[in-house]
């Protein structure tokens, strides 16, 4: 009974912070993406809310974001980077998208599997060129310097760069995060490196 009322606690729990959230409400989203992609988007944004909150104790979604940069803090310290997002449960989000949507985020490149496999070359998610979201992030850093220099490095790199991931962890406290459209934006950040790390598609000839 004990861990019946614990589920249906977290459950709840999990719809008031997905009520609480939504991508439409903004201007910024409706003013980028169309109405069937922020309906997309919002699936993947829950998704990762959802995520980050099962490995917390936090009692809302802004301290969430909150507890889950203090333990990417502990393991970039400890040189053992876990993210604990399901990726299979990614991929099942991405299959829900309509054709486009995932497109106006990411683009396919390849990367070769330096040292060990040299031979072997592997699929990566990359920002797409001049897509939605670039552009989306063009329109937040607007107003906000710490999100304009990440979209600068974004626009040049076309990827999340060494210095943007180190930079997310030392400027987390700057991040004004009971802004949604910042909450997204460390959303796609994490989805896009939990993509690299575990996608495991060969594209050898």
């Amino acid at each position: 009974m004990k861990q019946l009322l614990i589920i249906i606690f977290v459950f709840g729990l999990m719809n008031y912070l997905v009520g609480q959230n939504r991508l439409s409400d903004n201007k910024t989203f409706r003013k980028t993406f169309s109405t069937t992609e922020i309906k997309d988007l919002q699936l993947l944004f829950d998704f990762f809310n959802e995520s980050i909150c099962s490995i917390t104790i936090a009692q809302n979604l802004n301290d969430c974001y909150q507890e889950f940069f203090s333990i990417m803090e502990k393991s970039v310290q400890t040189g053992n980077i876990q993210l604990n997002i399901p990726f299979e449960k990614q991929t099942e989000i991405y299959e829900r998208f309509s054709d486009s949507t995932f497109y106006k985020i990411w683009t396919f490149g390849k990367i070769w599997n330096y040292p060990e496999a040299p031979q072997d070359t592997f699929r990566r998610v990359y920002f797409t060129p001049n897509g939605k979201y670039l552009d989306f992030l063009k329109r937040t850093g607007r107003r906000n310097k710490v999100i304009r220099n990440y979209y600068e490095i974004a626009l040049t790199t076309g990827d999340i760069s060494p210095t943007m991931i180190a930079g997310l962890l030392v400027n987390y406290r700057y991040f004004d995060i009971k802004d949604i459209r910042v909450k997204f934006i460390i959303a796609i950040h994490y989805l896009t490196l939990n993509d690299q790390f575990e996608r495991k598609e060969r594209i050898n000839q």
